[in-house]
């Protein structure tokens, strides 16, 4: 069963909705466009994304591994992580400057409306492609 979320949480003025939430999906609507303002701590917010990104990456890393060595698969793995440490932090620093927090929105921003069918092209393959890894190494 799905939490319930207090619709009671105060709301900074400067954010304030102009009606107030009816609706815990109205409620969570509003949080998606205000960060800092959710009802998950930092604890979970960081499992929820280590689950994402190991979730999808653990079907290929035994093979990775395999196929380029064990030193050579760690060396690997060592530069992706520092490719996604920078990246994460670039597209932070973006969504702050320009107040967008949902990544099709800021792709829309910086690219268009290509960018955002591009982005949206992308996500849906990646986690397609991530499911049918999984059924296929069953």
């Amino acid at each position: 069963m799905a939490p319930e979320y207090s619709l009671t949480l105060p709301h900074p003025p400067a954010l304030a909705p102009a009606m107030p939430p009816t609706s815990t999906l109205d409620y969570q609507t509003l949080q998606a466009d205000h960060p800092g303002y959710g009802t998950r701590s930092m604890i979970e917010v960081s499992f929820n994304l280590v689950n994402a990104i190991v979730g999808a990456g653990i079907i290929g890393l035994p093979f990775a591994l395999k196929e380029a060595g064990f030193w050579g698969g760690l060396l690997v793995s060592g530069w992706v992580i520092v490719l996604t440490h920078v990246a994460m932090y670039i597209l932070i620093l973006s969504g702050r400057r320009v107040g967008i927090y949902k990544y099709a929105l800021l792709a829309e921003h910086a690219l268009g409306k290509v960018g955002f069918h591009t982005i949206n092209f992308m996500l849906f393959f990646q986690t397609a492609g991530s499911a049918v890894g999984y059924y296929i190494s069953e």
